[in-house]
């Protein structure tokens, strides 16, 4: 059985202290925990490097992404940019203008 790196280690530490910052004990931190051991056991034999750094960066990028929401949500600007990029995409999609809403997600 492959050993983690210890960069994976420390990636594997740094999500679940998000999970339990975001959902402590509650039945959504035992799943969203859940969900982090699973991803991790799941790819624990992968060789390849290239795939390694991709999983890596997945992780990375959705810690990253928490974070700005959470960021988004203490500043007004952010906090209404968010909102306003939020509305402009649901109304390209209620109207069915797949157009419209790729240019949205472009901006």
């Amino acid at each position: 059985m492959q050993q983690f790196s210890g960069a994976t280690n420390q990636l594997y530490r740094h999500c679940l202290r998000l999970v339990n910052h975001v959902g402590g004990n509650s039945a959504k931190g035992k799943q969203l925990r859940k969900v982090v051991r699973i991803e991790f056991i799941k790819n624990k034999d992968e060789t390849d490097e290239a795939k390694i750094n991709g999983l890596k960066n997945n992780a990375v990028r959705a810690l990253t992404n928490y974070l700005m929401m959470e960021s988004s949500m203490k500043d007004q600007r952010l906090r209404d940019k968010a909102n306003s990029f939020k509305t402009d995409a649901l109304n390209s999609l209620k109207k069915g203008d797949e157009d419209t809403v790729s240019s949205t997600l472009i901006k």
